[in-house]
């Protein structure tokens, strides 16, 4: 188990920035918050192309998104260009600010 979360560290599948996640006051300033915003999304982005697609989005749901909310009907509501991709924008409207703050240690 260990050498699998080293291989994910090490190949950036799994990222940590523990400046950004640290504790404290300034733990949830905008600025992380919108650098742990931006990780979310490159983390979702498997292919790294900008966008997220229906299947990149289906991988990652299980736990990225609460089970009480239907993932098709989620992902359509947030593609408001009908593109079947999410850009960082209409993805984020999904997964605002408040959604990456940390809870103290």
């Amino acid at each position: 188990m260990t050498r699998i979360f080293l291989a994910c560290l090490l190949s950036g599948i799994i990222g940590l920035t523990s400046s950004v996640y640290a504790c404290g006051p300034e733990a949830n300033t905008p600025e992380k918050l919108k650098t742990r915003q931006e990780e979310g999304f490159r983390r979702m982005d498997i292919d790294h192309d900008g966008y997220i697609s229906r299947l990149e989005f289906s991988r990652y749901a299980d736990w990225e998104i609460s089970s009480k909310q239907p993932r098709e009907l989620f992902f359509s509501s947030l593609d408001t260009n009908n593109d079947k991709f999410l850009n960082f924008f209409e993805w984020a409207k999904g997964f605002p600010l408040r959604n990456f703050k940390t809870k103290g240690c």
